[in-house]
């Protein structure tokens, strides 16, 4: 009887923990369109950030990356915030691909950021993903994760950016499809 009265509270002590807040990106396949007809307001794009009807990994629409051609470092990209909790572990993933016609040259790259961010607004930590890079298969798609992240203490928000980096006026693009940000215990 003791074992069964102790099993019953430890199953009600559990179920009374809350749970974390869904994070869940909106948008995540680039299918809703913005007053423009280009991306959606959830996310903020920067440099050549493009949404395109270009080879989908799933759906209609990809988002399509390529470089300023400046002769200098740049970066073009698109990134989305969501709100945190401290202690938990977050983790960015997106599907990667450079088409055989407009492939990845040079040192071209690709990759996914997770940031997080304080009340202010200050960057406490990022971690990156593995890069996309010239040397990898064209027409084929890559999985590109940061892996699991506890949010530091102070993260009021978290930010997924997508990535092309273009070192100098070599050509290319990077195409991205599928985002997900997970929140795991």
């Amino acid at each position: 009887m003791k074992r069964i009265f102790f099993s019953t509270i430890l199953v009600l002590s559990l179920a009374a923990v809350p749970s974390a807040p869904a994070v869940e990106l909106r948008d995540p396949g680039f299918e809703e369109a913005g007053a423009d007809g280009g991306l959606s307001p959830a996310w903020h794009p920067f440099g050549n950030a493009y949404r395109e009807k270009l080879t989908p990994r799933s759906g209609e629409y990809t988002l399509k990356l390529f470089g300023n051609f400046n002769g200098q470092m740049n970066w073009s990209g698109a990134y989305q915030d969501l709100p945190v909790q401290a202690g938990l572990r977050y983790q960015a993933e997106a599907w990667v691909r450079h088409n055989c016609n407009d492939a990845l040259q040079g040192g071209n790259t690709a990759f996914v950021k997770l940031e997080f961010f304080d009340s202010a607004g200050n960057l406490i930590k990022e971690f990156e993903s593995p890069r996309l890079a010239a040397d990898r298969d064209c027409d084929k798609y890559f999985h590109l994760s940061t892996g699991l992240h506890q949010a530091p203490d102070g993260a009021a928000r978290v930010r997924v950016t997508l990535i092309f980096e273009q070192p100098g006026n070599d050509p290319g693009a990077a195409i991205f499809d599928d985002v997900e940000l997970t929140e795991k215990h």
